[in-house]
């Protein structure tokens, strides 16, 4: 039915949005900061190869999964059937 995808896409919409926000703080404790700064010499560090600490894995990890969810990248799509299913025509 309608609500029930509505439901689910609000539901895993903000599961995922509160994957990606920790993976974001994450990537803020790695880096030290999160000014633009910081975040460009931290992500330089990473592109380098010398600032693969646990939490910037952890946090870059979170954040790709919680945007592919979002994407409804493969292997992270199964509840986008249920909702196109059960949306309006409309939407």
């Amino acid at each position: 039915t309608g609500s029930e995808a509505a439901l689910k896409y609000a539901v895993y919409g903000a599961a995922a949005s509160g994957v990606a926000l920790f993976g974001i703080s994450l990537l803020v404790v790695a880096f030290g900061g999160g000014s633009y700064g910081t975040v460009a010499a931290g992500v330089r560090r990473l592109a380098e190869g010398s600032g693969w600490t646990a939490p910037a894995v952890a946090g870059m990890l979170l954040l790709f999964v919680g945007f592919a969810f979002k994407l409804s990248a493969v292997p992270l799509h199964f509840w986008l059937p249920d909702v196109f299913d059960g949306a309006a025509a409309e939407v």
